[in-house]
C-alpha cells in the first residue's frame, strides 16, 4: 500500500495524481479537512463553495475528494484538521507531528509519498511535519513535487529542497511520473468548487497538470541521529 500525505482537498491529486493511480492500493491522507461551527462570508472557502457556514463548504469539499479519489482508484483517510483560514494563529507543529503519526503508523503503508511543501503555510506546515516523521515512521518515503506551485514559484523548490538536507535528510531524484491520458484531467474536474479559483491564481495549471510528476527518495542522511529530526527540521 501506498499512502500520499496531502495538504488540502484536491493537493494530493493536484501534484500526484498519475502517481495515485499507478499505484497498489493507494490511500490519501488529507490534513485539513474540518472547519470550526462557524459563519464565514469571506475567505478561500466561502468565495469557491458559496456556504458561510464553515462545515459546509468543507462537505462540499469532502465530496469532491471523494469522487475525485474514485476516479484514480484510491480510498481516503480525512483528519479532520483545520486549514490556515480558521487558524488565524497558525498551525501547531507538534498537533500536526502527532495526528500524522498516529494516522500513518495505524495504516502501515510500504510507502509514504509527502509534499515539499511550496508558499501556502498549510502546505510548509504539513511538509515540515512529515520532514520530522522521516525515520520514526518504519517504512519508505518520497517527497513530492507541489503542483501547480512548483511552476508558478519555480524558485521556491531549491529552498525547500535545501530545508530538508539541512534538517538531516538524504534525497535522491525518482524517475518523473509521466502523466498518461485523461484519468488525472479527469480527478482533477472533480474538484468542481476549485478549479477556476485555482486557476486564477496558477494561470498555468492546465499546463502544469501534463507536467511529469517528480518526486525523490527521502531517508535520514548517515549519522543522523534517531531523534535529531524533530528538533531541527521546524
Amino acid at each position: 500500500m501506498i499512502c500520499f500525505v496531502s495538504t488540502h482537498l484536491d493537493d494530493a491529486v493536484l501534484s500526484s495524481g498519475q502517481a495515485i493511480a499507478d499505484a497498489a492500493d493507494p490511500v490519501v491522507v488529507t490534513v485539513f479537512t474540518g472547519a470550526p461551527p462557524i459563519e464565514r462570508t469571506d475567505g478561500w472557502n466561502h468565495a469557491t463553495t458559496g456556504q458561510s457556514f464553515a462545515p459546509d463548504s468543507q462537505a462540499i469539499r469532502r465530496n469532491e475528494d471523494a469522487a475525485a479519489l474514485d476516479v484514480l482508484g484510491a480510498r481516503h483517510r480525512w483528519l479532520g484538521l483545520h486549514e490556515a483560514e480558521y487558524r488565524p494563529e497558525g498551525q501547531d507543529p507538534d498537533v500536526l507531528v502527532e495526528a500524522l503519526g498516529a494516522c500513518l503508523r495505524e495504516i502501515a503503508p510500504t510507502e509514504i509519498v509527502i509534499p515539499l511543501g511550496l508558499r501556502h503555510p498549510d502546505h510548509i506546515a504539513v511538509a515540515d511535519a512529515c520532514l520530522r516523521l522521516i525515520g520514526h515512521v518504519d517504512t519508505r518515503w518520497r517527497i513530492a513535487l507541489d503542483l501547480p506551485y512548483a511552476r508558478t514559484f519555480p524558485e521556491l523548490v531549491n529552498e525547500r529542497l535545501a530545508t530538508a538536507r539541512a534538517g538531516g535528510i538524504r534525497l535522491v531524484a525518482c524517475e518523473p511520473v509521466i502523466v498518461r491520458g485523461a484519468t488525472k484531467s479527469d480527478a482533477v474536474r472533480c474538484y468542481t468548487t476549485q478549479i477556476d479559483a485555482v486557476r486564477g491564481e496558477h494561470p498555468e495549471l492546465d499546463a502544469s497538470m501534463r507536467h511529469p510528476e517528480r518526486s525523490w527518495w527521502a531517508e535520514p542522511s548517515p549519522g543522523t541521529a534517531s531523534g535529531s529530526l524533530a528538533s531541527t527540521v521546524t
